[in-house]
């Protein structure tokens, strides 16, 4: 059965990170102000049940490397030497004077170049992957076998054309697939695409 195609692992620069979920200081996201409004000061939140929630959430993040990327992603300065609650200090004093209110532009500037950096590598890394995976395919000696390793390999070789729309004169005559391991993975596949139908017999299991 063809594995599907991983991403790329994130790439670096110093300690940030881009990868395939986006911008992170230290396996942490951004913040924006609203949300950390919400972390720091709960009591101000309208309703018990959303400041139960901002706490619990705050109780759960508020650990020093998370503080410490939330600086970093904001470009707030800091020591090195700062505990847990000094980080929570500055981060609420750069909430109250606006620091946070919009990300600094050479921020901005390193997240995109990392993004467009990481984007140019993972393309390539998934082409890599489709081009093994097809010539893994290409190996195969029965639709059966073929449909049981990829099945969108399997329709896009047998039904469809170069747009992925069905193309009847690829295989006008039904095709016929003993041995198949999944019925049902294949009429959900082929339900997805406009045009294409798919018909069962016979008492093998879905």
């Amino acid at each position: 059965m063809q594995s599907k195609l991983s991403p790329l692992e994130p790439i670096n620069d110093s300690s940030f990170s881009y990868g395939s979920e986006g911008f992170i200081v230290s396996k942490v996201h951004r913040e924006n102000a609203s949300r950390l409004q919400e972390l720091l000061h709960p009591d101000k939140i309208k309703g018990k049940v959303a400041q139960r929630h901002a706490r619990e959430d705050a109780r759960k993040l508020f650990t020093k490397y998370w503080l410490e990327a939330q600086h970093k992603h904001y470009d707030i300065g800091y020591k090195k030497s700062s505990t847990k609650d000094d980080l929570r200090i500055t981060l609420e004093t750069a909430l109250a004077n606006g620091q946070v209110n919009a990300v600094p532009s050479l921020i901005l500037e390193r997240e995109r170049k990392l993004a467009d950096k990481y984007r140019t590598l993972n393309d390539a890394h998934l082409a890599a992957q489709k081009n093994s995976q097809a010539e893994e395919f290409a190996k195969l000696d029965s639709p059966s076998a073929e449909a049981n390793y990829s099945i969108d390999l399997f329709l896009s070789k047998y039904f469809l054309d170069d747009c992925g729309a069905p193309d009847k004169a690829k295989t006008p005559a039904p095709l016929p697939l003993p041995g198949l391991r999944s019925r049902l993975s294949l009429h959900m596949a082929a339900g997805r695409i406009p045009g294409l139908e798919t018909y069962s017999g016979g008492s093998e299991p879905d």
